[in-house]
């Protein structure tokens, strides 16, 4: 059927207006006559900006809903300007819709955002269920009868097209749009399934490793380790200078410090030694790889694996979502351990004459606890401040040490202090 009536049949403007409301409601049971691949119509809609600010960045989540009930979660949002008309509009909306459904429609003295935005009047926003912009469409005014309109609306909501979407496709959408747009372009950041794919290949080699390599001699891996260790202490030492010349430089506060999400040289200077910091967790996951190859099967602890395995997805979250701010002081503390670590792992590699020049191996698990009091200190104080960087951030960071702490604890307490207690 037709969606509202035919134009020329209409004899006032209330009219229209009604009629294009009623057809609107019903909108989620048409359908585009041959408009059927919905490769052609779901998809995300191309990058919008508008004198160069993004008016979907502020909007997102914040789309009116006019319609719900039976009509399958339908959401949209359409523009207005200012006039009687558009508060009549606004009205007759409010009495149509179903009760609790809320209904829109800009203050009389709020700037008009197409205006401060230098835009033209007035767009048309369609929203699929996944709450995705599909289509953005400039009018000289919101007439809803209009046939590209319609099409929009069929095309949008025909359930054969773009099917109901879970909270689960809503929930990964979000995880997806939300980021930093700086760091979204780079290798692995996107989209949590590649770092989701070398966790469960990390724990699959974890699991299938040893029984590989149970009737097998253990692999000489003496080069190939003296070359790892000494690149990652140069590795931890390039991105502990990044992280200290490009806080100091950025004149850094070590209570509260936000993110910088601009492009400036520095933002986006910490930015990616942020980037590099994640990355070489991913490169970590090499040291389990030794400890199977060369049979030190003793060595997959519960603590090592599981630190292992987590930093890969805290760094993830953080390049993805906080790439800088107060996540800096994180990195650089762990850069600098990672250099006294891995350089005793590479003098340990050069063989057991290298053994009586190592006396200081129990220090290392001391720094690390360190390192994690200092965090926690850190983390928690943010906690209960008034400081402009995500509490959900602090709080992941917070429990995620305080378990590295009782891990670390542990190991130090059954390496060191029991076989003291026990020799005395």
């Amino acid at each position: 059927g037709k969606l509202g009536i035919d134009s020329m049949q209409l004899w006032g403007l209330r009219a229209l207006w009604l009629s294009a409301l009623s057809g609107l409601l019903r909108a989620e049971t048409l359908f585009v006559e041959g408009d059927n691949d919905p490769s052609k119509i779901c998809k995300l809609p191309p990058h919008w900006e508008i004198a160069g600010q993004t008016p979907m960045d502020s909007l997102r989540g914040k789309v009116a809903v006019l319609a719900r009930g039976g009509l399958m979660d339908v959401g949209f949002l359409v523009v207005n300007e200012r006039t009687a008309m558009s508060r009549a509009m606004y009205w007759e909306l409010k009495r149509r819709v179903a009760e609790g459904i809320p209904v829109y429609q800009q203050a009389a003295l709020q700037d008009d955002v197409w205006e401060a935005l230098q835009g033209d009047k007035d767009d048309f926003l369609v929203y699929d269920r996944c709450g995705r912009l599909t289509f953005h469409i400039v009018l000289p005014y919101s007439f809803l009868h209009y046939p590209f309109i319609e099409a929009a609306i069929r095309a949008t909501y025909h359930k054969d097209i773009c099917g109901n979407c879970s909270k689960m496709q809503s929930f990964f959408r979000w995880v997806l749009e939300n980021g930093d747009k700086r760091t979204d372009p780079w290798l692995l950041v996107y989209s949590p399934v590649p770092v989701a794919t070398i966790f469960l290949f990390y724990l699959f080699l974890i699991w299938v490793g040893p029984k590989f390599m149970r009737n097998r001699e253990p692999v000489n891996l003496k080069a190939v380790l003296i070359i790892y260790n000494f690149s990652m202490v140069c590795l931890s030492a390039y991105m502990f200078y990044e992280f200290l010349m490009s806080s100091w430089l950025a004149k850094y506060s070590l209570l509260c410090q936000p993110v910088d999400y601009s492009t400036s040289p520095l933002a986006m200077r910490m930015a990616k030694v942020c980037w590099w910091f994640f990355f070489s967790k991913v490169i970590e996951l090499s040291d389990t790889m030794f400890f199977i190859l060369r049979k030190k099967n003793n060595q997959l602890t519960f603590l090592h694996i599981y630190h292992h395995a987590t930093m890969i997805f805290n760094w993830w979250a953080g390049v993805k979502y906080v790439a800088g701010g107060q996540s800096f002081l994180i990195g650089m503390i762990n850069s600098f351990v990672h250099i006294i670590m891995y350089l005793y792992y590479g003098l340990a590699a050069l063989g057991p004459h290298m053994q009586k020049f190592l006396w200081w191996k129990r220090y290392l698990t001391t720094l690390q606890l360190v390192q994690f009091f200092i965090l926690s200190i850190h983390t928690a104080y943010n906690l209960f401040t008034d400081c402009d960087f995500p509490d959900a951030m602090n709080a992941v960071v917070f429990a995620y040490v305080v378990s590295l702490i009782l891990l670390f604890s542990n190991f130090y307490y059954r390496s060191y202090l029991s076989k003291k207690i026990k020799t005395t």
